[in-house]
């Protein structure tokens, strides 16, 4: 907190704002912090232009449409930022077990694909937790059987 007192001093506005649904970032925060996040790719370029510069080719990614919409773009970015002179090519189907057949034939280099958690092979990189979302105009929850 000290240095984030230190920073709003610097540039003369606060960064964060305390209320009811917690802390957000001021419009001047969400500003501050697209810049830093220009700095640290820029940073992460430059780096990886120079640790990385021996790897370069072609590698094939395959993944979940949903995948692509949701999460590719950042993982995308670290790896042509840390990876400046590969190429990537990004394939997108719905079929999981798709994916898996055209990286056990070579097809693919890397997949990300959803499995089921008891399937063997891969690296799980994420668990996901499934969760009820409901309007807050409606009461559905405290009902005994939920109308589905």
């Amino acid at each position: 907190s000290m240095q984030l007192n230190r920073l709003e001093d610097l540039i003369a506005n606060p960064l964060m704002e305390r209320g009811q649904h917690g802390v957000r970032l001021t419009a001047v925060g969400v500003q501050l912090k697209a810049h830093a996040q220009q700095l640290l790719n820029l940073h992460d370029q430059i780096v990886g232009s120079f640790q990385n510069i021996d790897i370069s080719g072609v590698v094939r990614l395959g993944t979940h449409d949903q995948y692509a919409s949701r999460t590719l773009a950042p993982i995308l970015q670290d790896f042509i930022l840390s990876y400046p002179e590969a190429e990537l090519e990004a394939f997108c189907d719905y079929r999981p077990d798709y994916l898996v057949d055209l990286l056990e034939k070579g097809k693919l280099d890397i997949a990300l694909v959803e499995m089921l958690a008891d399937t063997e092979g891969g690296v799980r990189l994420r668990r996901d937790e499934l969760v009820w979302v409901g309007s807050k105009d409606h009461f559905v929850h405290t009902q005994a059987v939920l109308p589905l």
